[in-house]
């Protein structure tokens, strides 16, 4: 695990302003008084990556995505309690849903609970 800390001097490749990855890193990083040198915005998580991979700075990704990509690069964790949070999926419940929207909701009970069956 590393800290916020050790990021104060690191260039960092971010996402763009609007999302709620980015709002957690803006949040955590001005809770610690630190301006992050930001060498690159994107509005793509998996360019960023590509990015961080490749040498051209660091960058901040949900952790479960790093488990789908088949790249090595240094991955570190982060003990911060802010950079956690839910997944929500919902529909409106006499809505309909395609196939492709139910395959999606199994997928994703697959991989982050599979022993939660609450639909």
């Amino acid at each position: 695990c590393i800290s916020i800390e050790q990021l104060k001097h690191v260039p960092m490749v971010i996402i763009k302003e609007g999302g709620r990855l980015r709002s957690l890193i803006n949040s955590t990083f001005l809770r610690y008084r630190i301006e992050p040198e930001i060498l690159f915005e994107t509005s793509n998580v998996l360019t960023a990556y590509q990015l961080a991979c490749d040498g051209y700075g660091v960058t901040i990704i949900p952790d479960t995505m790093h488990h789908f990509l088949n790249r090595s690069c240094g991955v570190f964790s982060f003990n911060e309690a802010d950079f956690q949070y839910d997944l929500v999926v919902s529909n409106v419940k006499a809505g309909f849903l395609s196939a492709a929207s139910n395959a999606f909701i199994d997928v994703l009970f697959e991989v982050f609970a599979p022993d939660d069956h609450t639909i």
